[in-house]
């Protein structure tokens, strides 16, 4: 079993060595989120005033835009590459935004301590972790996630990839 030591231990941590692409995605947008909730009745916080948490947030090329275009709202990106979250920070800094924070964690330091939040984003990352970190992620789902709050999780799939030769 992979423990949490070893998935940021830095010879394992090839993440670091080359980074994921850090894009926004439409489907994780929590503007568009709140519009599907409120569509199917419940009744989420305004995106304008929210904390969103982002697991896995690369770069901060989701979250960023977000926290531009809504000054009043807090977000927090986590991930476990230190390359990702200094280039996150990086371009924080360059646009001199004070409602977003990025941290150098894995998802499983992630506890009670973060707080709670209106939205919830893991969009990918459950498709390639170990089991401990998804139990993690439905973990902190649930657990960080305010009363009426959106948890958004992508399973990240290539149909039919068993009959590529």
């Amino acid at each position: 079993m992979t423990t949490n030591l070893e998935l940021t231990s830095a010879p394992h941590n090839t993440y670091d060595e080359v980074p994921y692409e850090s894009y926004p995605y439409a489907l994780t947008n929590p503007y568009h989120l709140r519009t599907l909730a409120v569509l199917f009745g419940m009744k989420p916080t305004a995106i304008e005033t929210a904390r969103v948490l982002e697991l896995g947030c690369a770069a901060g090329g989701n979250l960023i835009p977000h926290a531009v275009n809504y000054p009043k709202a807090h977000f927090v990106g986590v991930d476990l590459s230190k390359v990702q979250i200094d280039e996150a920070n990086k371009h924080k800094e360059e646009l001199a935004l004070k409602n977003i924070e990025f941290r150098h964690c894995s998802i499983t330091d992630i506890d009670e301590s973060f707080g709670k939040f209106d939205y919830i984003i893991t969009h990918g990352v459950i498709s390639w972790v170990p089991k401990f970190v998804q139990d993690k992620i439905f973990e902190v789902s649930s657990k960080n996630l305010s009363e009426n709050g959106i948890a958004y999780i992508s399973y990240n799939y290539l149909v039919g990839i068993w009959f590529v030769p």
